[in-house]
């Protein structure tokens, strides 16, 4: 190969791995916002539920 081939082999594979990773960097933002949404949605749950801490059994009957 000619140095110019080789300038414009390289060239090529330097903007393909630019590209991909830039691919990659935004598939990245996605499943991080996909990871903070499900934090947030298994907090929510977590306040839904009533206290696991209190069994029935423990608590006071109502007069």
């Amino acid at each position: 190969m000619t140095p110019q081939e080789l300038k414009e082999n390289f060239t090529n594979q330097f903007n393909t791995i630019v590209d991909e990773i830039g691919n990659l960097e935004s598939q990245l933002t996605t499943k991080k916002e996909m990871a903070l949404k499900l934090k947030g949605a298994l907090e929510a749950l977590s306040i839904l539920e009533p206290s696991e801490a209190v069994e029935p059994s423990e608590q006071k009957p109502e007069e």
